[in-house]
């Protein structure tokens, strides 16, 4: 496996990308350990370590460390000095009494509209009973098929994806009752599978990591079992999200072995910056700039409501496949964020793209972390601010934080305030 790298270059960049987090080693809280680690350790697998493997343009370098430099800036001035931001305590009252009068409610009604999808438009509800044969293959090939969504569905996704900030946090209530914790959050992506025959890699990890964290943090007593869980089944779940892999594109699951299943799974998840010569000898087009603005200030409008204003996911794949959408062996190409913002911003301003990803990560953060409340929808964010965001690229953790948590703060805002007002 080392030799697809180059050794010094992979100890430059480990260098060059530990040096500027080093304020996340003098972390103290367990929450900011976790997602500021995480998301380090997201950022070096799909930005950094790929950078040195020997294929890789030689200007890359540069580039990753100036972004490594602002990326860190951004996170450690938006998520604020102190590790806890201090809020009234009259706050976290109404906190938890919104919790205990509402939450039942609320994580019905979650499932009520996640069950929708069982029903509109094909009557699928007794596959809870009788749920489908895995079909990866298939499932894989129709992402690459147009597919538009009826207004209806469209309105009910809106509205669940605004709803799962509510019912993570209604899911406070049994963080002393694990049994019905797990079984709430397994629910979720089982209907997922039910619907389609198919569960993504990253959804299983997120919901497999919420339930670990939540586990660990709320109840002292089983930590030590989970961590020596954790280390005996590790190598398992390794060579499992490799085989599932090569399963869901219509091939084989053949590697049984951890060291191979980690060869495979390292080099397939840090190759990104390959794709970066292509992007980096590509004139600058100012209306990138234009359109990644676009995007960005219209996320918080529901999608039925706007009209094309989305990134150019297309046309990044094609430029770097050579061919366009619709043709025969395209997909979507992921460059990782370093080519994503030379692309979008250009060679001279890059460098704002960075800084603006840690400024409105670190601050997602600097909220959710103010109330001991929000603690699982923390758990649920740091796969959607870290993992998701390093390895898709922007569009696939902005609008999380645009989108839904902007509306879910606004909320809480203005009903912690009214009832605090009120109940004088």
């Amino acid at each position: 496996m080392l030799k697809m790298f180059d050794i010094y270059r992979l100890i430059l960049i480990i260098v060059v990308t530990l040096l500027p987090f080093f304020w996340i080693f003098k972390l103290k809280d367990f929450n900011s350990k976790l997602f500021f680690g995480l998301f380090l350790l997201a950022f070096f697998t799909y930005s950094g370590l790929g950078g040195s493997l020997k294929e890789v343009d030689e200007h890359y370098f540069i580039y990753y460390v100036i972004y490594t430099f602002f990326i860190s800036i951004g996170l450690y001035l938006g998520r604020g000095r102190n590790n806890k931001c201090v809020v009234r305590k009259s706050t976290e009252n109404k906190l938890t009494k919104l919790i205990d009068k509402y939450g039942t409610t609320i994580i019905i009604v979650f499932f009520l509209l996640k069950l929708t999808s069982l029903i509109y438009p094909q009557f699928l509800l007794h596959r809870l009973i009788v749920p489908p044969a895995p079909d990866l293959s298939s499932v894989f090939a129709e992402r690459f098929e147009t597919q538009e969504s009826s207004f209806f569905e469209s309105i009910t996704y809106y509205l669940l994806s605004l709803l799962s900030p509510f019912f993570f946090l209604s899911l406070y209530k049994y963080r002393f009752k694990p049994w019905k914790l797990v079984l709430l959050l397994i629910m979720i992506p089982y209907i997922d599978y039910c619907r389609v025959g198919y569960i993504g890699r990253g959804d299983m990890l997120q919901y497999l990591f919420i339930i670990i964290a939540t586990l660990y943090l709320f109840i002292p007593r089983m930590r030590k079992l989970i961590v020596i869980s954790f280390a005996i089944f590790l190598p398992t779940l390794i060579i499992f999200m490799v085989n599932y892999t090569q399963i869901r594109i219509g091939g084989t699951a053949s590697v049984d072995n951890t060291f191979e299943a980690l060869e495979h799974l390292i080099f397939s998840e840090s190759n990104y910056p390959l794709w970066f010569s292509t992007i980096y000898n590509e004139p600058f087009d100012i209306n990138n700039l234009i359109t990644y603005f676009k995007w960005l200030i219209t996320l918080p409008i529901p999608g039925f409501l706007k009209g094309d204003t989305g990134l150019k996911g297309d046309e990044i794949a094609g430029l770097l496949l050579g061919i366009d959408s619709g043709q025969r062996g395209f997909y979507i190409v992921l460059p990782g964020l370093v080519g994503e913002s030379v692309y979008y911003f250009g060679k001279h301003l890059f460098w704002i793209h960075s800084l603006l990803v840690g400024l409105l990560v670190g601050y997602t953060f600097r909220i959710l972390n103010r109330h001991h409340q929000m603690g699982i929808l923390l758990f649920y964010s740091v796969f959607e601010l870290t993992y998701f965001i390093n390895r898709g690229g922007t569009g696939s953790g902005l609008p999380y934080i645009l989108k839904i948590l902007l509306v879910f703060f606004i909320i809480i805002h203005f009903y912690s305030r009214y009832k605090i007002k009120y109940d004088r």
